[in-house]
């Protein structure tokens, strides 16, 4: 009974942990870009970083070794990296296709203030930036999972430049990132073996091919 409780403790902890959201936090104002990393109800900011974190970067003065020219014979079979290329092509459209179903975005706030010196040019700056966020918008919210969004225009005629203010919040679940690993992970390494057979077949081909001669 004891080891009962133990393991169903476990298994609601495990499943606690699956349900934390990971993600990024991303503003960016007139002061400039911010990214920070959430992990749950924590963030730490990643850019920009303070200045007593920055170190200088030391110049190794090592002599650049020689590129060796691939000898003939190296390339692996069906064409080399080249080949292994296009075989995780469709790999990387499904991990393609998963994120982004995958990937919440649980915040997406735009304020564009237009700046216009005059009611002309105030009309058909206003009228451009909705034109182009209509555009853009549509295809976000098809494709990923808005859970809570604001998009909002204005002009202003004492304003020199436009003024953008974006506050983007993107995040997915523990679970899903580890399901997704496991997912992709397993297909790659199929990928691979199969490659690595079909290049042992080759190269047991090719000896025996010498040895006939």
């Amino acid at each position: 009974m004891t080891a009962l409780k133990v393991l169903g403790i476990i298994a609601l902890v495990l499943f606690l942990l699956s349900m934390i959201r990971l993600g990024a936090v991303v503003e960016f104002s007139g002061s400039g870009l911010t990214v920070r990393i959430k992990a749950g109800a924590l963030q730490f900011t990643v850019f920009p970083r303070k200045s007593g974190r920055q170190k200088r970067e030391k110049k190794s003065a090592k002599p650049q070794k020689e590129k060796k020219e691939p000898e003939k014979g190296e390339a692996s079979v069906k064409g080399g990296a080249l080949a292994l290329v296009k075989e995780f092509l469709p790999l990387a459209a499904d991990a393609a296709g998963r994120v982004k179903r995958t990937i919440r975005i649980d915040r997406f706030y735009l304020d564009l203030t237009m700046a216009a010196g005059d009611p002309a040019l105030a009309a058909m700056s206003f009228g451009g930036a909705n034109a182009v966020l209509g555009m853009l918008w549509p295809p976000i919210e098809q494709n990923f999972n808005v859970k809570d969004w604001r998009l909002r225009t204005a002009v202003d005629f004492q304003l020199q430049a436009p003024v953008v203010w974006l506050q983007a919040v993107a995040t997915l679940s523990v679970g899903q990132m580890v399901s997704l690993g496991a997912h992709l992970g397993i297909r790659a390494v199929r990928i691979l073996w199969a490659r690595q057979a079909a290049e042992r077949v080759e190269a047991s081909v090719r000896s025996t091919q010498k040895e006939a001669v």
